[in-house]
């Protein structure tokens, strides 16, 4: 699972926030499952999850909340989301993970941090 260089993001409050998140496999991928969770003071809350059963074939995305948007693409190994309306309770940790039964089902995950020096508008 592969995230942007930087994990650290800055958001204004109210903003929209994307959270980008691609896998990569030598080996191809089959029923590779992947979830975004945020964790909230050591309790996680799961946002969203799928599993994209073939390459080039689109997910069909459970989203959790509702200011979560899936953005990604099978087609270009992206599974992305998008944070609508940030605000400030909305800072800490998002983590993207994904498992691919082709690589023996071996996890992979990567964090943004949201830090709490939100912008306030």
């Amino acid at each position: 699972v592969i995230t942007d260089k930087v994990p650290y993001l800055e958001a204004t409050n109210g903003s929209t926030v994307l959270l980008p998140c691609t896998y990569a496999s030598c080996i191809g991928i089959r029923d590779l499952y992947f979830n975004w969770h945020f964790n909230d003071n050591g309790t996680m809350l799961k946002l969203c999850d799928a599993v994209i059963r073939k390459e080039s074939v689109e997910p069909s995305v459970s989203v959790f909340h509702d200011r979560v948007e899936f953005v990604g693409s099978s087609k270009n190994s992206n599974i992305s989301i998008l944070l609508w309306k940030h605000h400030l309770p909305g800072r800490g940790d998002y983590i993207c993970f994904a498992r691919n039964p082709k690589e023996k089902d071996r996890n992979h995950s990567a964090t943004y941090t949201l830090p709490p020096w939100v912008v306030d508008q």
